[in-house]
């Protein structure tokens, strides 16, 4: 929530019975404790949704906070006839119940009002999600290919940028990391192996993790040369590991975001003549679709990126279930 969206959010309150000084206290009390007990894009996202819907409410004259259950069901409507997909329209509805319950309201979501409405939504434009194009490693090794450039002597030269560049790919393919994990790593928390070439790096906190036990995390030896030589050139001993690059070619003491992940993925991949569209979350698809090819077990891929249930790697990698399945098996010693 934002301080702005709170006013239009307690327009049309019932004084008498719900003063909004009341509750305007109640959520800045709840919005306290929250931004010590969620991970930062877990707030940002709810501030992000109930702005919307504060918006939404300011054109269409309805109050904000009590909502009532026929107005959330035409915003709703409205947010998938703009395009939104059933994935964001329950998030909203998530976010707007959760926005009740820190001013302890009644949740209008689930009324059959509300509830009927998804249920048409998801009728009419499909519940499945759009899914992350993978980069498999045959895409990374021609990404990392593709990076600097050579000189006349034939020697592999590499910009800063480069270095960062190939990095963070590398490392957001072998941990297959969240944008938000990716961006989260510290420099402390990286260890080289003591018998190879390889390392560990310390996952403090995930989406999976909010109660920040950590995990460690292997990094291949590859991808541990080139986060050597980063570090080494730019000399951070602490902090964030990625960080952005000035046009001028020299570090900048501000860390990557989401928006510039997606970018150095979607850049990449264009040099590299890559035909997908590649996103932060691209190398956690892909390699969990590598590992399936190679006939790793769900139980294993879903240890190796902290999957607590099965649903959204299987829609990962049902392709490549598909086809290993008794019908492909079947189709292959029929020879057709």
């Amino acid at each position: 929530m934002t301080a702005s969206s709170l006013p239009a959010l307690l327009t049309g309150l019932d004084q008498e019975l719900l003063p909004a000084g009341d509750i305007l206290a109640r959520l800045e009390a709840w919005s306290a404790d929250a931004a010590e007990a969620f991970a930062d894009n877990t707030t940002k996202a709810w501030r992000a949704d109930t702005g919307i819907w504060a918006s939404w409410c300011q054109q269409e004259g309805e109050a904000g906070l009590p909502a009532e259950p026929a107005a959330i069901a035409r915003f709703l409507k409205a947010q998938a006839e703009a395009g939104k997909g059933l994935a964001t329209l329950k998030r909203y509805a998530a976010s707007l119940a959760r926005l009740h319950r820190a001013a302890d309201l009644p949740d209008p979501t689930k009324t059959e009002k509300v509830g009927l409405a998804l249920r048409a939504i998801a009728r009419s434009i499909g519940s499945r999600q759009d899914q992350a194009d993978p980069l498999n490693f045959e895409d990374l090794t021609r990404i990392i290919d593709t990076l600097g450039w050579t000189d006349p002597d034939g020697r592999r030269r590499l910009r800063l940028i480069d270095l960062r560049d190939g990095a963070l790919l590398q490392a957001a393919y072998d941990g297959l990391f969240r944008r938000s994990e990716l961006l989260s790593l510290q420099v402390e928390d990286l260890e080289d192996s003591d018998v190879d070439q390889t390392g560990v790096v310390l996952l403090r906190r995930s989406k999976t993790d909010q109660a920040g036990q950590g995990a460690k995390i292997f990094l291949a030896g590859r991808t541990m040369t080139w986060l050597r030589d980063w570090l080494r050139l730019t000399g951070l001993e602490q902090g964030p590991i990625f960080r952005a690059v000035h046009k001028s070619g020299g570090l900048s003491a501000n860390p990557l975001s989401d928006i510039d992940v997606n970018r150095i993925f979607a850049r990449r991949g264009r040099v590299a003549g890559i035909a997908k569209k590649l996103s932060g979350h691209s190398a956690r698809v892909g390699c969990a679709q590598d590992m399936a090819r190679k006939g790793f077990s769900l139980a294993e891929i879903m240890q190796a990126g902290r999957w607590k249930s099965t649903t959204s790697l299987l829609r990962y990698i049902e392709n490549i279930l598909a086809s290993q399945g008794a019908a492909a098996k079947l189709a292959e010693g029929q020879g057709r």
